[in-house]
């Protein structure tokens, strides 16, 4: 074969490198595009042998045409690549990640042989990871990305998985910026078909009841394993005919509360939960984490009885912790300082 046949085979080859490259990614951002990554994930959940679990997330960036028309089309394709480059540092470091931008402000992750119980992480690392990359001289709002996960089982197919994420991403929405939220079937059911009348009255009913329930989740030293302290999530417990006992998440909930002004009830009986639950244990090395509602730093009657709380129960109360969302921090520096 002659050296022009060889230099005219190998541009062509080149050539139609390049076409599939352009053909497979996104224009802006250079990360892997829709059809791409639809094709990749249908074809995993139709391989059971290769992918019987995996975690699916929807990653929006909200208001994306308002940055473009008013600060024009660079701005908003810098927030773009500044979410790209973000979520692309995370997907390095998870094995088996499949990281697309699917159009305009949404992207999508699906991480293989991921488990339910690992999904919650996932979320808060991709939170953790968008955090503070907005920039407000363009219009960005503080952090504003929402995500919604959604656990595959082997059972959902491509477009049942996709619905169950994205009505993830609805509630999340509802939660304030950069939040997430984990499907859990049944419960954005229970969420879609219920008004603000009829979740004021549950919120209501539940605190006059006693019928919120707290569930104590341990988190692990990375070194020896020892338990570093157990994390306090809330529930509310209900009783359905046809259902039976159900508990509902905070993520169902809490954005209504924010809404009605009830927060600050729901944090105040959290925490008083707690410091019971501390003085009637023996051990003395247990700690519990509460996350604070940013709501309730600007909540005078609520920060006097927490510190009341605290002065009169001195001897468990170096054991409790106290978490707030990183964006409500960010957002609330002097409220946060003074609470402090």
């Amino acid at each position: 074969m002659s050296t022009k046949v060889k230099q005219m085979i190998e541009r062509l080859e080149r050539l139609t490198e390049g076409l599939q490259r352009q053909a497979s990614r996104h224009p802006v951002t250079g990360l892997t595009n829709k059809r791409f990554f639809l094709n990749t994930v249908n074809n995993l959940l139709l391989s059971p042998e290769e992918c019987s679990t995996g975690v699916l997330a929807l990653i929006q960036v909200e208001k994306l045409k308002e940055i473009n028309d008013t600060h024009g089309y660079q701005a908003g394709d810098d927030l773009l690549k500044r979410t790209a480059g973000a979520l692309q540092a995370i997907n390095e470091s998870i094995a088996k990640g499949h990281l697309a931008h699917l159009t305009g402000g949404d992207f999508a992750l699906f991480v293989e042989d991921m488990h339910l119980a690992d999904a919650s992480k996932l979320g808060e690392t991709l939170s953790s990871g968008l955090s503070g990359l907005a920039d407000p001289n363009h219009g960005e709002s503080q952090d504003p990305w929402h995500i919604g996960l959604a656990s595959y089982d082997g059972a959902q197919n491509v477009s049942e998985l996709l619905s169950q994420a994205d009505m993830s991403l609805r509630t999340a929405q509802s939660e304030g910026a950069n939040s997430w939220h984990l499907y859990r079937p049944g419960e954005l059911e229970i969420s879609k078909v219920r008004g603000g009348s009829e979740w004021k009255s549950t919120i209501l009913h539940a605190l006059r009841d006693d019928r919120f329930v707290l569930q104590f989740q341990p988190v692990f030293a990375c070194r020896d394993k020892s338990v570093l302290h157990h994390e306090v999530y809330v529930r509310i417990r209900e009783e359905d005919e046809q259902a039976g006992t159900r508990l509902l998440s905070a993520g169902l909930f809490i954005p209504h509360a924010d809404r009605l002004g009830l927060t600050p009830e729901i944090d105040r009986m959290v925490i008083g939960k707690v410091i019971q639950r501390l003085r009637g244990e023996a051990r003395e090395n247990t700690r519990y984490t509460i996350n604070i509602s940013p709501i309730c730093m600007k909540n005078s009657r609520l920060l006097s009885w927490l510190k009341q709380q605290l002065a009169d129960n001195r001897d468990v109360a170096r054991r409790l912790i106290f978490e707030m969302p990183e964006y409500g921090a960010v957002s609330q520096l002097e409220e946060v300082r003074a609470f402090i």
